[in-house]
């Protein structure tokens, strides 16, 4: 999930940096949407599990301390490296996704769109300068999320 949304945010980057005067940006901003969609349900269900581990590590610490029953040692341990491997993902989701907001913000304001977030002003200034996207830097780059997809699991099947 990392590497994927790692490149995807490079990607829309890449394309909002570029002054293409042929871009479809209300094409990028309902792709845009949709991706935030997918990563706000991704943040979620990591929420949850980080909050179920983070439960479970505080009850087996409650556990041991009124046992003192040895065995709950590596119990506890595995718990604690796992609640901080989960803690340190949904950070990068976190983040990730706010990173997006932004992006959507910027997005916006190539549509012309800007004037319901910030209100008026330096939106029209803002849109008739700003960088398109072109239809086939979409199509080359980001053909399919499916594609994307099926890439970062060669890579991963490689590394195991």
């Amino acid at each position: 999930m990392r590497k994927y949304l790692e490149k995807y945010l490079k990607y829309v980057e890449k394309i909002l940096d570029q002054n293409a005067p042929d871009t479809d940006y209300y094409a990028l901003k309902q792709e845009h949407l949709r991706q935030i969609q997918f990563m706000q349900h991704e943040r979620l269900v990591h929420f949850l599990v980080t909050a179920l581990f983070g439960l479970m590590l505080f009850i087996g610490f409650i556990v041991f301390a009124l046992s003192s029953v040895m065995s709950f040692l590596p119990v506890i341990g595995l718990m604690l490296i796992l609640t901080i491997a989960y803690i340190r993902h949904y950070y990068f989701l976190e983040n990730s996704v706010q990173k997006m907001y932004i992006l959507y913000q910027r997005i916006c304001a190539r549509c012309g769109d800007y004037e319901r977030i910030k209100g008026e002003g330096t939106a029209h200034r803002q849109a008739s300068s700003a960088p398109a996207v072109h239809k086939s830097d979409l199509q080359d780059d980001f053909s399919s999320v499916n594609d994307l997809i099926a890439e970062l699991q060669r890579e991963r099947n490689k590394t195991v």
